[in-house]
């Protein structure tokens, strides 16, 4: 390989490795930002786990679009270069991409579940109340139980 061919394909490889390794930081911010949602808003969430459901969804589904970005752009040999001695794949951080979207997955299950128990509390509740608000029949002057 000429030192021309060796300098462009070396260029490419590196723009390849440049690019993988943006969108592996941006996955890393992604998850210190949702790890600090989830601190910060932990009280919020167990008082409306609807929220928690949604914002653990959301972060959840990003998470699985990174984690296919960064199987797409994960760097090889480049085109121009003929041979690389560095064109072994590594799949292990994408597999922890994806694992820890599937946690969130998890994670917001379990909120979209609590959320569905509070619903269901308060359905009971109401209807409750509301057979023992129902007005008395002006006929029988009883009340409706």
């Amino acid at each position: 390989m000429s030192n021309a061919n060796y300098s462009s394909c070396l260029s490419a490889l590196e723009a390849e490795i440049n690019t993988y390794e943006n969108f592996v930081y941006l996955s890393l911010g992604v998850t210190l930002i949702c790890s600090i949602i989830r601190s910060a808003k932990a009280e919020k969430f167990k008082e409306n786990p609807a929220l928690g459901a949604k914002v653990l969804f959301s972060f959840a589904i990003l998470k699985v679009i990174l984690g296919i970005i960064l199987l797409s752009v994960f760097p090889g040999c480049p085109e121009v270069c003929t041979s690389c001695a560095n064109s072994a794949h590594h799949y292990i951080y994408p597999t922890i991409v994806f694992t820890v979207a599937f946690f969130w997955f998890v994670l917001g299950n379990r909120y979209r579940k609590l959320a569905n128990a509070q619903a269901a509390v308060v359905a009971e509740e109401e209807g409750n109340s509301m057979v023992e608000t129902t007005p008395t029949s002006p006929s029988k002057g009883k009340e409706l139980v």
